[in-house]
């Protein structure tokens, strides 16, 4: 999704790093819930 965009924010990467992290702490649910919000709303921004 984002390699279409061609844009990588940084906030982006963090999200991934933290999903990654919670991933290994069991909270993915929550992780990846964030992390496709965060998704939606920098594809707003950018689009």
């Amino acid at each position: 999704m984002v390699r279409k965009t061609g844009i990588v924010p940084k906030g982006l990467v963090k999200v991934k790093k933290e999903v990654r992290q919670s991933r290994a702490n069991g909270k993915s649910a929550v992780s990846i819930i964030l992390s496709f919000y965060a998704l939606i709303i920098f594809r707003q921004k950018y689009d």
